[in-house]
């Protein structure tokens, strides 16, 4: 009988490994909790393909298109990101009607305030230098210099030749997930093998 079942998309994928993965730390627990150790080095992995891929997508994708198509895109995208910023700022006030109002005895004193430090937006959205910001893994602000330079590309005549190359340089992050999710996953069971036969 031939299996005549669709290949399943990488969302579909990532839905059940997920949905597995939380079913296996809810039934077995403290059994399966080296695990970990593999799920922290999946991640680590994954981090360092990512910065260059985002680079390289922006920078292609943006230099791809023509001058009317990024201004199309820039005012899309200026309207959904206000609809979220209103959506966001009237949740905020909706949540804040909420709670009832809490009166406190005149005895009590708060204690002292922690002092949180505050994020500098400047820094974090706009990259003074990149290879900083690439080393900080500040992604808003390499986003911004990918797109940036993606557009500064676009009334270039060569541009063709550099979209390709950079299009070509997103191959080896597909290539390194593959390879080291499967040579990790066949070292981590090789090793708990080797521990179970000890």
């Amino acid at each position: 009988m031939g299996n005549n079942s669709l290949p399943m998309s990488l969302s579909g994928r990532i839905l059940v490994g997920l949905l597995v993965g939380i079913a296996t730390g809810l039934f077995f627990g403290e059994i399966v909790a080296d695990l970990k150790l593999l799920g922290d080095v999946f991640v680590k992995l994954l981090q360092i393909t990512v910065l260059p891929y985002i680079i390289v997508s922006l920078i292609a994708g943006f230099g791809r298109l023509q001058m009317e198509q990024a201004k199309q895109l820039a005012l899309r995208g200026s309207i959904v990101l206000l609809a979220i910023w209103a959506l966001a700022l009237g949740l905020i006030f909706i949540a804040a009607m909420a709670f009832p109002d809490i009166e406190t005895a005149s005895f009590f004193s708060a204690p002292s305030r922690v002092e949180v430090e505050r994020p500098d937006l400047f820094e974090l959205y706009l990259p003074a230098n990149i290879f900083y910001s690439l080393s900080n893994n500040l992604v808003p602000a390499v986003v911004f210099f990918s797109i940036l330079v993606g557009v500064a590309m676009i009334n270039w005549r060569t541009r063709a030749a550099y979209c390709q190359f950079l299009t070509a340089l997103q191959r080896p992050c597909h290539v390194l997930i593959r390879q080291w999710c499967s040579s990790l996953l066949m070292a981590f069971l090789q090793s708990q093998r080797q521990r179970l036969e000890q």
